[in-house]
């Protein structure tokens, strides 16, 4: 359904009288939309999706740092261990509850090893939602495949220790802290 398309849409209305719901007709030409919009390319872009960020207070001691025997980067929520193709042994940290990944400069975390089958903007995001939810994975709609433990993603998935990314030829080890 294009915005040139001249279908009647239905949304639902209060009666004035009654107080009941009806669906009530919206004529799309009398709706205040410009030309320019008539034409645009329809995008889809999820909302409310970042999160403010996380205290770490209860993970760290009283010193603030966190625990050196957990192995872990300074505030770190989590890391990703490359464990196969371009950049294999590099360790890198998820410092923030939303990252994106991808090869170029302005992303979060940056493969930037030499694989060019990893998209440069977004190939895949995860974003933490606390202690109840976890980890979620999200596949940024990219031609090139995100894998997860060897399964295609094609929504979003919970991830957990051990679980391994597949982002273009670079395979990730997820390990949260």
């Amino acid at each position: 359904m294009g915005c040139d398309d001249t279908t009647v849409t239905r949304f639902p209305a209060i009666d004035d009288i009654t107080g009941r719901f009806f669906n009530k007709k919206a004529d799309p030409e009398t709706l205040p939309v410009s030309d320019k919009a008539r034409k645009a390319r329809v995008t889809t872009r999820f909302l409310n999706y970042r999160y403010p960020e996380r205290d770490l207070s209860d993970t760290a001691g009283e010193s603030g740092k966190a625990s050196p025997a957990a192995g872990f980067p300074r505030n770190a929520l989590a890391v990703l261990t490359i464990v196969d193709g371009p950049g294999r042994g590099s360790v890198l940290s998820i410092q923030k509850p939303f990252v994106e990944i991808g090869r170029d400069d302005d992303q979060d975390i940056k493969l930037e090893f030499g694989d060019d089958s990893v998209s440069r903007q977004c190939h895949a995001s995860i974003a933490y939602y606390g202690a109840k939810i976890g980890f979620v994975v999200r596949n940024g709609l990219k031609p090139n495949p995100l894998l997860l433990n060897g399964s295609r993603i094609v929504d979003e998935n919970r991830i957990a220790a051990g679980d391994l990314l597949t982002v273009g030829e670079t395979t990730l080890r997820f390990d949260p802290a």
